[in-house]
């Protein structure tokens, strides 16, 4: 199987997908609402994968999800060729809406090519990259004022609404085009569907916003928010996409606060100049662990209290980490001709009114 015939290339699902099979080795054949060599598209097509319709139609009409699949059927018909049919139907084909109806009456139609594998995938909201605002979902509509500084409305921030991401759709798709079993197959899983209210959507995608201006990078141990952040950055504008950083600078070098979490603490950048020593302290509850990416240091260690020194030799050309356990008083040193950078993960945030940093030379000290 490789020419894919696609309605509603053009869509939020149909972009993605078309994108989605194309990377895999797949010939996309779309085809637009209008087409008028329906029939000779379909000729040459494995398969077809019916995307097209109208969702939000602005005069109420939703008859072009009917008639349009209609055409289809025509077309199918008239070159007898029985290759698989994969339906975007939707979930509110159960609910008696115009929508809903609109899309039962299309799968009704579907089910008229007798001994065609008949696939109808009866979706929830999907949300993702290159969504619409104001007509595809909520979440992109959400992520799109956002991300602009604009107002978002929220009716009833209890009202429920059920999502799946757009991609976990395309490998469900992926993985039916094989299937060439005759007959209708209807079905709305396959892939993960998140249920949140309106009101928890709105903090989550209000939340992306404020923490990535205050350098903090969300928790991300939730599947659905690691997707849902994901899209929140696809809309954003690319003027917005950068944030600048205060660093702290002397005759050391600098010293930059990157990335910050609420739970697993923060990432620094440190730069040091050759020949220059920063540290000789140490922590009781901040624990580090160091990452030289560019030039060449010495880390020294030695428990507090105790005298023997323990050195490592890093760099940017054999990288390695190295944790700094607490009570220990360490430094590093650039060693090397330019100069160096350091990466450091602190499992704490910095709050200068407690700073737990204590002075203590690591040669010489106590």
């Amino acid at each position: 199987m490789s020419n894919i015939a696609i309605t509603g290339s053009n869509g939020f699902l149909g972009k993605n997908l078309s994108v989605y099979l194309a990377g895999l080795g797949f010939a996309i054949l779309p085809i637009s609402h209008e087409e008028k060599d329906l029939a000779f598209v379909l000729s040459k097509a494995d398969a077809l994968i019916h995307l097209a319709g109208v969702n939000r139609p602005k005069d109420g009409d939703y008859s072009p999800n009917v008639t349009f699949t209609q055409k289809i059927v025509d077309a199918l018909k008239e070159k007898g060729r029985k290759i698989p049919v994969l339906f975007a139907s939707s979930t509110q084909a159960e609910l008696d809406n115009p929508y809903g109806r609109s899309k039962k009456e299309a799968e009704a139609i579907l089910s008229q090519l007798e001994g065609y594998p008949l696939y109808f995938m009866r979706l929830p909201n999907l949300y993702g990259k290159w969504g619409r605002p104001n007509y595809n979902s909520v979440v992109a509509t959400f992520c799109f004022n956002v991300g602009r500084g604009l107002p978002i409305r929220v009716d009833d921030p209890s009202a429920e609404v059920k999502l799946a991401y757009v991609d976990d759709v395309c490998g469900l798709i992926e993985d039916l085009l094989p299937c060439a079993e005759p007959g209708v197959h209807t079905f709305s899983g396959g892939f993960p569907v998140t249920s949140v209210t309106v009101g928890e959507l709105a903090n989550l995608i209000k939340g992306f916003e404020e923490s990535r201006r205050r350098h903090f990078v969300p928790s991300l141990s939730s599947a659905f928010v690691k997707k849902l952040y994901s899209t929140y950055t696809s809309y954003l504008p690319l003027d917005e996409l950068e944030v600048g950083l205060t660093t702290h600078e002397d005759e050391r070098g600098s010293f930059t606060e990157a990335f910050k979490t609420e739970a697993n603490g923060q990432v620094c950048v440190n730069k040091i100049r050759p020949g220059i020593t920063k540290g000789n302290h140490f922590h009781y509850l901040k624990t580090e662990r160091f990452l030289v990416v560019s030039g060449k240091a010495d880390i020294k260690m030695r428990k507090v209290g105790e005298k023997e020194i323990a050195v490592f030799h890093l760099s940017g050309e054999n990288m390695a980490t190295v944790d700094i356990p607490t009570g220990y008083t360490h430094s590093i040193t650039n060693v090397g001709e330019d100069e160096a950078v350091v990466l450091i993960w602190g499992n704490g945030l910095f709050n200068p009114s407690i700073p737990d940093t204590y002075a203590n030379p690591v040669e010489g000290g106590y």
